[in-house]
């Protein structure tokens, strides 16, 4: 019997596409949990992404990737809340200048599920309790 009889290789694979979230009213489409997607990752509207890029641990699973969760932060690692507040108070968010130069603006973080969970439950329902959740379990 020859080795190659025993195991086979399955050169086609699926393939895996990240899952790019927004805010609810900018989203291209609903999923089927109703979370709010967007189809481009290049759109500044990406908020949250699920993005399938390390292997599976277990053998049964080996075709499959595992997910690694990334949120939108400001500085500080501070989370963003996309949602504008009409207010007469202009900048209440103020970051030093070393703040704003060296670490620039926003960018994406990886999180773990939970947090991610919770920041895509606000980003759907707007409610900022999932925000505030999110932002203690990241600290």
């Amino acid at each position: 019997m020859r080795i190659d009889e025993v195991f086979t290789i399955n050169p086609s694979k699926e393939e895996h596409k990240a899952a790019l979230y927004c805010l609810v009213g900018n989203e291209d489409f609903i999923d089927d949990n109703g979370n709010p997607r967007i189809n481009s990752e290049d759109s500044p509207k990406v908020m949250a992404k699920a993005i399938p890029n390390k292997p599976s641990k277990h053998m049964a699973a080996a075709d499959k990737m595992q997910l690694r969760f990334y949120i939108r932060t400001k500085q500080n690692d501070i989370i963003y809340n996309p949602v504008t507040i009409e207010s007469n108070v202009k900048n209440k968010e103020t970051f030093d200048f070393i703040n704003n130069t060296c670490k620039g603006g926003l960018s994406f973080r990886e999180v773990p599920q939970s947090v991610f969970d919770k920041y895509v439950s606000f980003l759907k329902t707007k409610n900022t309790r999932w925000l505030n959740a999110a932002q203690r379990e990241l600290k």
